[in-house]
Formats: C-alpha cells, sequence, structure tokens
C-alpha cells in the first residue's frame, strides 16, 4: 500500500509531473517514439537486466540489501523487466507516475544509498543506448532520436523518485519539530535523537543539493551533496548568504527571493529552473521544489531541493546543434556545387585576361588579389561544408606523439621564414590509441596554427602527452601550449564556438571543427585555465576508441 501522502498528493504530483514533461521538452511524438521503439528492442530486455544485477553483485553496499536469496532476486529482475516494458509502454499516466513513486518510497524504507539509484540509471541508460545502437546501427536519425526520449524518461522517473525522497525529509522534519515541543522527558529526548539521525541519513544519501534558507536567504543547512557539487563546503557556508555566493544577476536573484517569500507563504514551488554558479565559476542548471519549514532553527525556514539538469540541457541543444547542422550542410554542399562552376570559369577568364596585360604589372596585382579573393571564398565554402557534414572516422591503433609529429612536419611551408620550435616535454613512451589518424592530425593541425599565429619569433610550442582516466575510461592526454600573449576573457569563453575568431581573416571554424572530431572519438578538448603563459589546450581521447564504435 502507499503512502497516505502520495494517496492525498496523487493528483497535484500528477500535475508536477507533467509540469516537468513541459520544462524538460517531452512530447506525445517521444510518447510515440519509444512505444514504437518497444517492440524491436524487447528481445534485448533480458540481457540488460542480466547485467543489471550482475553489477549488483559485485557491490556490498547494494548487495546486503538484497536478503531474501536467489528468490528475492528473480522477483526483482522480473519487476525490473516489467519496469522496462513500462519505460517504451507509450502511457505515462497517473498509475504510471505512482508506480515510479512507489519505487522511491521503498528505498527510503530500506535505506538505500540514493548515489546508486543514479549511478544503476545511468547504467540502465548506457546500457539501452548501446541497445539502440545495435538496432539501428550507423549514424541513424531515428536512433538518435530515441536516445534523447529514452534519456528524457529515465531523468523523469528519477525526479519522481526524489519527490518521495523530499516527502520522507518534509514528514521526517515535522516529526522532529513535534518530538522537540513534547521534549518533557529523557525518552521523548532519546526519540527526538533517533528521528534526527534518520533525517541526517536521508540528507547523507540523498542524490540532490539540498539547501535550508531563513527568509533573508542566510544559509542554514548545506548537504554533503551540495558540497560536491559546488565544491563548497558546509562550514564556510553556514550562515553566508545564498545569493551573494550562488547568483550571479540581480533579476535572478529577486525572482529567487519572490519564490521564497512564496514558499514562506505557503505555497510550495514547484520545478523552478535556475543556474548557480560553483566555486570554479562553472555554470550548472537546476530544477528546484521547496517546502516551507514552520520551524527551524527557531524561526521560519525554506526547504529546496534541487536537482542537476545540466547534462539534459546540453544533450537537448546537442540535438538542435545536429538538426542546424544538417540543414545548413544541405544548403552548404547545394551551394558549393553551383559556386564551384562559376569559380572556375572566373579562374579560366582571370588566367586568360593574365596573358593579356603581360606588360601591365600594376594591372596584374589587381588579377592577383582577385584571384587570392576567389580562393579565400572557396575555402569558406569547403570549411562550412565540412563542419556541417557527419562524420566518420576511420579508426586504427596510431601512436599520438608521432600525429603530432608528422602534423608539424606538413606544416613546413606555415613555418617558413619563422623561427619556431616544437618541443616535447614528456616521454616517447606512451601507449597507442585507437583514433582516425587524419581526424586527429586536423585536430592538431588547427591547434598548431592558431599557437603560431597567435605568438612571436621565437615561436615555442610545448607538448606533453600522458595517460589519464576520462569518463571512467583508460585515455591519453595531449596537451599543447604556447608561449603566446594567452587569452582574454572572451576568448576563453567563446573559443569552441562556431564562427567566432580573432582573425581578421577566417572563418572561425578551426576549434570548432576540432572539439566534433573530439567529441566523435569520445573524447574531450579543453581549455587549460590553470597554464602560466600562453595558451594551453588539452585533448583527452579514449584508447579504445568511442563506444559507438565498440558496440
Amino acid at each position: 500500500m502507499l503512502p497516505e501522502e502520495f494517496c492525498r498528493m496523487r493528483d497535484t504530483l500528477f500535475e508536477r509531473y507533467q509540469g516537468l514533461q513541459a520544462y524538460v521538452g517531452w512530447t506525445e511524438d517521444d510518447a510515440r517514439r519509444l512505444a514504437s521503439a518497444g517492440p524491436v528492442l524487447a528481445a534485448f530486455f533480458t540481457d540488460v537486466v542480466e547485467d543489471f544485477y550482475a553489477e549488483i553483485d559485485r557491490h556490498e553496499e547494494t548487495r546486503h540489501v538484497l536478503t531474501g536469496g536467489a528468490s528475492q532476486q528473480e522477483r526483482l529482475k522480473r519487476s525490473l523487466l516489467g519496469w522496462l516494458h513500462e519505460l517504451f509502454g507509450g502511457r505515462y499516466d497517473v498509475a504510471y507516475v505512482e508506480r515510479r513513486w512507489r519505487v522511491g518510497h521503498r528505498h527510503f524504507e530500506i535505506g538505500l544509498d540514493q548515489a546508486f539509484t543514479n549511478a544503476a540509471a545511468s547504467r540502465l541508460k548506457r546500457r539501452l543506448a548501446e541497445t539502440v545502437d545495435r538496432v539501428f546501427p550507423g549514424d541513424s536519425a531515428a536512433g538518435r532520436a530515441i536516445k534523447v526520449s529514452l534519456e528524457l524518461i529515465i531523468d523523469l522517473d528519477l525526479a519522481i523518485i526524489q519527490d518521495a525522497y523530499q516527502t520522507e525529509f518534509v514528514r521526517l522534519r515535522e516529526e522532529t519539530e513535534r518530538a522537540a515541543r513534547l521534549a518533557e522527558t529523557q525518552q521523548i529526548q532519546e526519540a527526538l535523537a533517533i528521528s534526527e539521525q534518520a533525517l541526517r541519513a536521508v540528507l547523507q544519501a540523498a542524490p540532490c543539493m539540498i539547501v535550508i534558507l531563513n527568509r533573508e536567504g542566510t544559509i542554514r543547512y548545506f548537504s554533503p551533496y551540495a558540497e560536491e557539487l559546488t565544491g563548497y563546503a558546509a562550514e564556510e557556508l553556514l550562515g553566508a548568504d545564498y545569493f551573494s555566493h550562488f547568483i550571479t544577476s540581480a533579476e535572478l536573484a529577486a525572482a529567487i527571493r519572490a519564490e521564497l517569500a512564496q514558499t514562506l507563504a505557503g505555497t510550495p514551488t514547484v520545478g523552478f529552473t535556475n543556474p548557480i554558479r560553483g566555486r570554479d565559476g562553472v555554470q550548472r542548471w537546476m530544477v528546484w521544489n521547496t517546502q516551507r519549514i514552520a520551524d527551524y532553527q527557531q524561526e521560519p525556514a525554506v526547504l529546496a531541493v534541487g536537482q542537476d539538469i545540466t547534462a539534459l540541457r546540453q544533450a537537448q541543444n546537442r540535438v538542435v546543434q545536429n538538426e542546424r547542422l544538417a540543414a545548413i550542410g544541405e544548403m552548404m554542399a547545394g551551394l558549393a556545387h553551383e559556386s564551384r562552376n562559376a569559380l572556375q570559369r572566373s579562374q579560366a577568364c582571370l588566367e586568360m585576361l593574365a596573358l593579356e596585360i603581360t606588360d601591365r604589372p600594376q594591372a596584374l596585382r589587381l588579377v592577383d588579389r582577385i584571384q587570392n579573393a576567389q580562393d579565400s571564398l572557396h575555402q569558406l565554402y569547403e570549411e562550412v561544408r565540412d563542419y556541417a557534414a557527419p562524420i566518420r572516422l576511420e579508426l586504427g591503433e596510431h601512436n599520438l606523439r608521432r600525429i603530432m609529429e608528422d602534423t608539424w612536419d606538413n606544416l613546413l611551408v606555415e613555418r617558413q621564414g619563422r623561427i619556431a620550435s616544437l618541443v616535447f616535454e614528456s616521454s616517447p613512451g606512451i601507449p597507442k590509441a585507437r583514433v582516425d589518424a587524419r581526424a586527429i592530425e586536423q585536430v592538431f593541425r588547427n591547434i598548431l596554427e592558431n599557437a603560431l599565429t597567435a605568438s612571436a619569433d621565437p615561436v615555442e610550442i610545448r607538448v606533453r602527452t600522458s595517460e589519464t582516466a576520462f569518463d571512467s575510461r583508460a585515455s591519453l592526454a595531449v596537451s599543447i601550449g604556447d608561449n603566446g600573449p594567452g587569452l582574454d576573457a572572451e576568448t576563453r569563453t567563446r573559443i569552441f564556438e562556431p564562427f567566432f575568431t580573432t582573425k581578421t581573416k577566417g572563418t572561425g571554424l578551426g576549434m570548432a571543427i576540432a572539439k566534433r572530431l573530439v567529441e566523435a572519438h569520445g573524447g574531450s578538448i579543453s581549455l587549460d585555465a590553470s597554464a602560466a603563459r600562453g595558451a594551453e589546450i588539452v585533448v583527452i581521447v579514449p584508447r579504445d576508441g568511442p563506444l559507438e564504435a565498440r558496440s
């Protein structure tokens, strides 16, 4: 039987769920897409379930929860199989929300560490995404759309589980307050201590940012997960102003204060979204639910529970960006084809004209300028088309240092007349990585060309290669630094944006193309903000290649 809280709040919770659906962009198309994919993917669900419980058996923290032996595990496997079928069922009604809410409440009852709930959802996402890739091979638009819808529905399920946790938190808080008012005997004091201990256990385990603020916005509680997410320790924030640490604009601060006032007046906030700034200056997007606490440390307060939705927003932005790139690619392919004929005719006419005016140097110089302009226009077409085109990698085992050396050799013309050197600051012994050599050479070339352009002679480009871990996978890192003047604040922020450039010539696509190529390998490219001099770019690629190529 569900707790009375859900029975009373059934309609409110479903409205909240619908609000979250609208916020993340969930539509009936997503529901139909998953319902259509379900019968095709169902043949693989048993493998997903077996993988899930095999991973549970590997961890003491999760294995100890299964106290009923093999019979209980088989029963739970059937439940998870049913959950997967519901996930692709296409019906996400009140009954669906009720069943998900029941899961969160049950996790609370058995004391399951919610860090493993998040990790389990992540594992299911990954295994289901691999299954989609297996059924829809290649760079399939249908497969990409199904994976986006799948990520949305699993994140929405997690939000319901968080709701159950928050309900229990408020209930325990109220029980603690009642116990405090009745604490006239030692027996009641002991009961209060037990209740507080249970409350603290919930706060420690909850995979969300929990903050308690008073009427002025002073921080009265800061959860362990909030510490991990923001980089701030609780002891340095207790008693400090929330807004000066996390909110960057006066307009946003005013909007949040209005939500606090509304909550204190008795109207909870559901699904309020805003960015926060961590200690490192990185912005993260949060979705918040708030509740009023009648008495916390002898004053009314607001309990705010926030979930990090940064990755979700980034996934949505990637989908939109890919759709835009596809449209740009189609347009540029047609434009380049039609323009190439006109440019070739113009080039032929210019060559004939040059033969007619060999005795007129000034006119010949004008012809050269026209030819250079045509070359630049042709290069622009080609770079925009390359940026928008789908990436198809030809993977092989390659030494990244050797690719860097070859790239430097191929820049001999660009280095002609310059005093420039490439210096390796690490030993040559580094494992090979499964990469597309030509794609990685293009990445290195774009970085090296920028370094040569930005740095005055004598140019010194420093390269360090090392083994590292990225996204829990063995990877290789290549750091490329120059002795130039470094980057200003705007360039540091926008360096990987398409069409952003500080050069007088160029399309501003070089680093954007590099970013796409590295991410296609399952890696990352970033600016090292700690570089003592010049600019330093760090490229990381997994040693065994992108996950899509392995599945």
